[in-house]
């Protein structure tokens, strides 16, 4: 069988290596010159959100063949609204690189393919390849092919504004801000690469582009920062869900079928898993759209908690981290294994209208 795999991201090399395993070569097809994209970053799988697995990363070796090798790990979380502070304390979670440093995922994952060949500086489309390809991959990690191919549809539109900073940091704690005074209906989050090291970055939705470098001078401001910035970046993320994922020959995974983490846009371990599953399906000839089933129904309730927090003002914001502050529910939410999305997104979901939740639902098979 012919394979042809779309980037060479997480989501596209985690299909590569599990296609190797049952005996298919896939050729892989990237647009840069080398894996890991442009600027370094910081990704992060956090297990409040994958519950009911107790351990993201065992369940993404044991289940999905996968092993990811974390930087660090995630013990503290802080949340900052303009006028309160919560900390939540636990196992929370793992830290990983991306780009094209040694340590980074990208070049762990890019290492370990022993037969799949990937063809740098090669920007193709699925139209090219469906022709010569039993199956294409769409593995890009952005939805500019699933919009030519018509089945885009847009549900968030931010700017990620972001910078690579220098100084003092608790390597194992993540920051959050909520202020509508400059993130709109998005936050900012700082995420360390070590403790002198930290990826800082304001997701800024519902912002025209020339908005968006007044806005993080006013995050800046607003939060007293004044880290010196190596590399800084700006990009636009048109966030939307792929539907169908499958259709005759072309499968879609990862951030290119829409499946993340709404809530605060991570998708790192429904980037692998996608991968995983759209291999194991194609050497198995299975159904992708029921693979990804349960993935789909996750995604959809963390986009309603998106939905909840764009309804809300700093005051709402306020009286929120109020609440996640108390002991009893840091307890609650962290450190048990209650699987919050699901019994959150239950209760949001009543009175959404139907073909918003048909997007995120798999055809019957």
């Amino acid at each position: 069988m012919k394979v042809a795999i779309i980037g060479a991201g997480v989501s596209g090399l985690a299909c590569a290596l599990t296609l190797e395993k049952h005996g298919i070569v896939p050729d892989v097809f990237e647009q840069l010159h080398r894996p890991g994209g442009v600027t370094p970053s910081i990704q992060t799988i956090l297990q409040v959100i994958h519950r009911p697995a107790e351990d993201p990363l065992r369940d993404l070796a044991g289940r999905f063949g996968i092993t990811l090798t974390p930087i660090n790990t995630v013990r503290k979380i802080v949340m900052i609204s303009p006028n309160r502070v919560a900390a939540a304390r636990g196992r929370l979670g793992y830290i990983f690189e991306r780009g094209h440093s040694r340590t980074s995922l990208d070049c762990e994952l890019y290492g370990r393919l022993s037969r799949a060949r990937v063809r740098f500086n090669a920007g193709v489309g699925y139209q090219e390849l469906a022709g010569e390809y039993d199956r294409v991959v769409v593995a890009t990690g952005s939805p500019f092919l699933a919009m030519a191919a018509g089945r885009y549809h847009g549900i968030l539109r931010t700017w990620a504004r972001g910078a690579v900073v220098e100084g003092s940091f608790d390597p194992h704690a993540l920051i959050v801000w909520f202020d509508k005074s400059y993130a709109n209906n998005g936050f900012a989050y700082l995420a360390p690469f070590s403790a002198r090291k930290a990826s800082l970055i304001l997701e800024a939705s519902d912002l025209r582009e020339e908005e968006v470098e007044p806005a993080w001078r006013r995050f800046l401001e607003t939060e007293k920062l004044a880290y010196r910035e190596e590399e800084t970046f700006l990009r636009e993320h048109n966030v939307g869900i792929c539907c169908p994922r499958q259709t005759g020959n072309l499968l879609f995974v990862g951030l290119a079928a829409g499946l993340l983490d709404y809530t605060l846009g991570f998708g790192l371990y429904n980037a692998v898993v996608s991968g995983v599953v759209a291999a194991r399906c194609i050497a198995g000839g299975s159904s992708y759209e029921a693979g990804i089933r349960d993935m789909l129904a996750k995604s959809y309730y963390t986009y309603l908690a998106r939905l909840a927090l764009n309804r809300m003002d700093n005051d709402d914001l306020d009286k929120m981290l109020e609440v996640v502050g108390q002991p009893w529910v840091n307890r609650l939410v962290y450190n048990t294994g209650l699987d919050v999305v699901n019994l959150l997104g239950a209760v949001l979901e009543h009175g959404q209208p139907g073909p918003l939740r048909e997007q995120f639902r798999s055809p019957a098979t």
